[in-house]
């Protein structure tokens, strides 16, 4: 006789039982959300901000971007698949069976839940003292599990919590003995089940992937134009840029009388900035001498932006001041490249000297006088103009980064489609 016959551990209720279930189906949507996020946005396959990007706070993209959403390779949300998946199968097998079965899965139940609001929890605090964002998926995963753990606790474990733990713990070891066993056939198949869940959930991000790559709509004319109606309807905004060409001015590329005027506001540790600029840099090649383009920084780290009251990009600042400090010379554009593009600048690092590696590593490869760097740095000579850039972006309504203008006009989420579209807007009504 076993454990979970031994204690009076009542059979979960059909009223509980359907609410688990309930639960488990909406944790398994969310994961399958979660991980769709995850890959067309790490794969690029999306630009611009995502549904889930509403502030600097609450950021999926910032999530998704940095090392805490994969372990062991794969992503967070293809655990999450895996879990409500294989905890769905069980309580829905526990419905038709005898007590002592039923009883031994409820208590399964109890101690997984409880592992998966252990894991929320760490995963929380990981995002909000780490990487200083939440992902509004996740905050819905962490509330499906501490909601699956009270359910369970109220309907069959009050009063007695380590006790279930317990048999959950002795439930799991005697189904896996069991599956070993020369007579374990039904066990068997149930650990066969419980493996080709795991192998599936392994492969779910290239199945997405597979799957968005060929559906995916790059874009569809009409979105395009309904993106452009609302970049026309747009107020026209006087951006100040100071194009003298002095040490503290404002940097361009392109002749000052192009028909297309772009004005760029970023931070270079933004997640949605690092995927617009590669892409946007493409495209400007296929309009070469009919652009001016205009970078204006706009670093969302406390150091440097009196706006940000806590901890969030911890070199955005330093990294701004790097490429105008490399500006002096003559490598500004270099400068911003590397930022925007080396690994070093996402959220992946905690005590990484991202300083050192700026002064020595980037301006060896950048072929900068280093000593000229280190001093340029030190002196914090730029955040002036920082907070300039900071001071005018606000002026002129920028909600979120990265924040394009074109002709004075705000172009609402910006990607790549989007400002191709109203570049040739401007371009056909010349």
């Amino acid at each position: 006789m076993t454990s979970a016959e031994h204690l009076s551990i009542t059979k979960t209720s059909t009223t509980v039982s359907l609410g688990l279930r309930l639960l488990c189906f909406l944790g398994l949507l969310l994961s399958a959300v979660a991980l769709y996020e995850h890959v067309i946005y790490s794969r690029g396959l999306a630009t611009g901000p995502s549904f889930c990007n509403i502030s600097s706070r609450i950021n999926c993209e910032a999530v998704n971007a940095s090392a805490w959403s994969v372990f062991f390779g794969r992503p967070i949300a293809s655990y999450g698949l895996f879990f409500y998946t294989s905890l769905l199968g069980l309580l829905t097998l526990a419905r038709k069976r005898e007590d002592s079965a039923a009883v031994a899965a409820s208590s399964v139940a109890f101690l997984a839940s409880f592992i998966a609001s252990v894991v929320s929890l760490v995963l929380f605090a990981i995002s909000h003292f780490i990487i200083g964002a939440l992902c509004l998926i996740c905050i819905g995963l962490y509330a499906v599990n501490f909601l699956m753990l009270g359910t369970l606790w109220a309907g069959n474990f009050r009063g007695r919590a380590l006790l279930g733990l317990m048999t959950g713990a002795q439930a799991i070891r005697s189904f896996v003995r069991a599956a070993f066993s020369p007579n374990g056939g039904s066990a068997r198949k149930g650990l066969f089940a419980v493996a080709l869940v795991g192998l599936a959930s392994a492969l779910a991000p290239e199945l997405v992937y597979s799957v968005a790559s060929r559906t995916r709509p790059v874009s569809t004319g009409q979105p395009i134009q309904d993106a452009v109606n609302r970049w026309k309807e747009q107020r026209v905004v006087s951006i100040q840029s100071d194009l003298s060409g002095g040490a503290f001015s404002d940097y361009s590329i392109g002749p000052a009388d192009a028909p297309i005027q772009i004005v760029e506001f970023a931070d270079f540790e933004c997640p949605g900035c690092r995927v617009l600029y590669a892409r946007m840099h493409e495209i400007l090649k296929k309009y070469e001498g009919k652009y001016r383009f205009v970078f204006r920084n706009f670093p969302l780290d406390q150091e440097c932006n009196p706006s940000i009251r806590q901890e969030f990009h911890r070199y955005a600042c330093l990294a701004a001041s790097f490429t105008r400090c490399a500006g002096e010379q003559g490598k500004f554009w270099q400068a911003l490249d590397f930022v925007f593009t080396d690994p070093v600048m996402t959220d992946e690092r905690t005590t990484f000297d991202v300083r050192g590696f700026l002064t020595e590593q980037a301006s060896q490869t950048l072929g900068l006088d280093r000593e000229a760097m280190d001093e340029c740095m030190k002196s914090r000579r730029y955040y002036q103009k920082l907070q300039r850039d900071i001071e005018e972006g606000t002026r002129v309504g920028l909600q979120s980064t990265p924040s394009v203008w074109i002709n004075g006009k705000l172009v609402e989420r910006p990607t790549t489609e989007t400002l191709e579209g109203v570049f040739e807007e401007i371009l056909r009504k010349r």
